[in-house]
């Protein structure tokens, strides 16, 4: 089994891409970043049998959890990169979005031209749904399917899956 080596840099750069990309979207949150984050890394695999940040991703029953996530995110809050908002809907149901301080957040030369490439799909294809139903994609994924609650979903599990030039992403 894959056993990646994970980047803490390079996992705190898609973070605060990933949430400055989304910064204008109402309802990006926690669960959203992390099956981008999901997305991103796995795309990464199939591709090139590497993972793009070296995360490990669990499974919670809001689709595939980065086991590094809440670490890294209060290391970017400890230095003063984002903020964590508070947001709250009409149902009085709340979520915590993460929002970098600063306004330029692109990728930096630790990413490839191919992660790249990997990381603007992944945000055309996730980016405009809402967190429903990115989270109803991800727990549709094999991988996802497979694994038991906060088990690790193997990298493995991308070749049970593939994405039609469609959109779409479906099992094989």
């Amino acid at each position: 089994m894959y056993s990646p080596k994970f980047d803490s840099d390079k996992f705190r750069m898609l973070m605060l891409h990933v949430a400055d990309r989304s910064r204008d979207e109402r309802w990006f949150c926690d669960h959203k970043l992390s099956i981008i984050l999901y997305y991103c890394d796995f795309r990464a695999f199939a591709k090139s049998q590497r993972s793009m940040t070296g995360a490990s991703y669990t499974k919670s029953p809001q689709g595939p959890a980065p086991t590094e996530m809440i670490g890294e995110r209060q290391a970017l809050i400890d230095d003063g990169m984002v903020e964590v908002v508070i947001e709250r809907d009409s149902d009085g149901g709340t979520w915590h979005r993460l929002l970098p301080v600063s306004t330029s957040c692109e990728l930096g030369e630790e990413f490839n031209d191919s992660e790249i490439e990997i990381v603007d799909d992944v945000m055309q294809t996730i980016g405009p749904l809402s967190t429903k139903e990115a989270v109803d994609l991800a727990c549709d994924e094999y991988g996802w399917i497979m694994a038991h609650e906060q088990e690790r979903i193997p990298y493995e599990s991308v070749w049970l899956v593939s994405k039609r030039s469609t959109g779409t992403w479906t099992r094989n």
